[in-house]
Parts: structure tokens; sequence; C-alpha cells
């Protein structure tokens, strides 16, 4: 069996429990699974300027001493953790690669800077190329990734970025709040969380959840004073995937009014624990239609749009969304389960 060394610049912490919880997730089933596997990770992104400087230039130093010792690398987030391997392949070092994207890996999300997305593409670009395999998140991203940098379809591995552990993700026996929305993920300005916010304006009877962190999180917390829905909307911090599990089943609608997503696992998670959900119209989203999950898919990003849909999926009469729940949970189980989609990856790495 093959050494592996898995690498990636997101991985949680105590202090910061999502971050990169997925590559976590991926490590922990290898593991389990009696994979030889260490990993070299950056577990922090609350960090200065200078000190994400030195936390980086040790990330990429771990990674070049270690180079020797491993038979194969499985490199997650290419845009920052192949950067050792990018420089290495032009002086002949090409050792074996299975790189993993993510999100905004390879393309320009909004709110971030075109000129540094530029310099960004020339690494993915190199580091796709030196790959020997590439595990993208979705048919929508392989789709992408073949279409914007040339990557032949036997090259990728559609696999769901570690699945959803079913043991874990399921129904409680707790009550689930009717008027409940919630949403969770990064704060920032490509996931639009604004417009769940605006949406409330015509929703008084209705209360918001927001779960994470990020650079728009002051400009939220502002806008609902602005909209005078403040008491409306409650910020909450990053979750463990145990806090979450009691928190999908005590909203009763996750919304997700995303730009773009290369797989959007959370309402996948969401669904797995009973709540429903409201999808923007995005290929990672309509995918999910595609394998017919009753989901919501607003094809507009605007707030009212959004308020009619969730007040749509309040009169769901109670034996119709058991239903939708069980349905869900078929497909999810099929198609999503941890269980089943690390067969794929296992083949790819041994």
């Amino acid at each position: 069996m093959n050494k592996i060394l898995l690498i990636s610049n997101m991985y949680p912490s105590n202090r910061n429990p999502s971050f990169g919880v997925f590559v976590e997730n991926i490590h922990d089933q290898l593991t389990n699974s009696n994979f030889d596997i260490s990993k070299v990770v950056v577990n922090d992104n609350n960090l200065t300027k200078i000190a994400k400087l030195l936390s980086y230039t040790c990330f990429f130093l771990k990674i070049i001493v270690k180079i020797p010792f491993y038979k194969l690398f499985y490199v997650h987030f290419v845009s920052h953790s192949m950067i050792p391997f990018v420089l290495l392949s032009y002086i002949g070092i090409k050792p074996r690669i299975v790189s993993h994207v993510h999100g905004g890996d390879v393309k320009l999300l909004d709110g971030f800077s075109r000129n540094q997305f530029k310099i960004k593409r020339k690494i993915v670009q190199r580091a796709l190329s030196i790959s020997e395999k590439i595990v993208v998140p979705s048919f929508s991203y392989s789709k992408y990734v073949q279409q914007e940098y040339g990557v032949s379809a036997d090259k990728i591995l559609v696999y769901p970025s570690g699945g959803v552990d079913l043991d874990k993700f399921k129904l409680l026996p707790i009550e689930r709040e009717q008027k409940l929305l919630g949403y969770a993920g990064r704060l920032i300005k490509s996931k639009n969380v604004d417009i769940i916010i605006r949406a409330l304006v015509d929703l008084p009877d209705f209360h918001l959840e927001v779960v994470g962190d990020g650079n728009q999180k002051n400009a939220l917390i502002e806008l609902t004073k602005k909209l005078g829905v403040e008491k409306q909307v409650k910020f909450l911090p990053p979750m463990s995937q145990s806090e979450l599990v009691l928190w999908y089943n005590k909203i009763n609608t996750l919304i997700y009014p995303s730009d773009s997503e290369s797989l959007g696992l959370v309402p996948i998670e969401a669904m797995a624990c009973g709540a429903q959900v409201v999808l923007s119209d995005i290929p990672a989203f309509t995918e999910l239609v595609d394998l017919s999950f009753n989901v919501c898919i607003v094809k507009e990003k605007k707030p009212e749009p959004y308020s009619k849909a969730i007040l749509e999926k309040m009169d769901i009469e109670n034996q119709d969304r058991k239903r939708i729940i069980e349905h869900n949970l078929d497909i999810i189980r099929k198609n999503y389960s941890s269980s089943v989609t690390l067969k794929s990856l296992k083949n790819v790495l041994f």
C-alpha cells in the first residue's frame, strides 16, 4: 500500500472547528480504512499578514522536506497547497500527486481580486498538469475543470468531498422550530447572505440563524440594523459537526443563495437531518435536482423570490414532509453516503 502524505492549507482545529472539516473527514475515513496516511496542514485562518506568511513558509518547507519519504501526495486546495510542487516541477522533481480541487481554487468568485486570480490560475494550470489524478466534488465542477483548464475527463474522479456520514447526520427526536431559517458557511460576498436578511422584511414572523464567520460579517450585522430586522437575526460562531447536527434538526429551512459551489455539502447534510432547503440556481444545486432531490431552486438572486419560496415550504403538510425527508434520505444513501463514496477514492489512492 502507498505511503500517503495528505496536504491541505485548510484543516480544522478546536478554535476553528469548521475550517476545512471535510478534509479532516476524508483523512479520518482513510485512516479508518487502514491507509498509511500522514498529514501536513494549516489549521488557523485568523492570522495577521506576517503570521500568515510565517505559517505558509513553514507549511511549504515541511512539504519539501517530506517529499523523499512518501510515495503519493494527496493535495487539497491546489492553488495554495501545490505551490512547492509547481516550483519543483520546473527542475524536474515530479512525485506522484493526486490533487483535490475545491470552490474558489479554480474559479473566480465575486469579491475576490481579478489580478490575484490570474496568478492563481497559472499555478492551478501547472498543478493540474503535473497531477496523476484530479479529484473534483461534483459532475458540474468536473465539466468546468475540463472546459477551463483543458483537463481530459479520464484524468478526473468525481468524489463528493468525504460524503455524508449518516451515522452522524441524521434525524433526532427533537422539536423543530417551524419558523426558524438557517444559513451555515463562510460569510463572504459570493454567498449572498444579504439576500436572506433582506427577505426577512417580508417575513416578520420568521427568525434566521447565521452560522459562520468571514469578512462580510460586520456588514451583514449592520444590514440587519439598517433594515430593522436585527431582532429576527442571530449570528452564531462556526460549529463543530456534532453541533451542526443538532442545529440542522432545529431549523425548518436552510437557505443557500450562493453564486457558486463546487458541491454544496451543507444542504445535503441538512437534508439528511430532515431540514428543507431553498437554493440558488447554480450548476452544483441543479445537479441535486437531476438526482431527483426534492429541493426548491430560486432562479433570481433577489429577496422577494426567496421569501416566496420560504412561505411555500411552510405550506407543506406534515405527512408530505415526512415523505420528502425519506425520499431525500434515500438519494443521499445511494449517492452521498461516506461509506459508498469512499470506495472510488480508495481505488485512486491504493
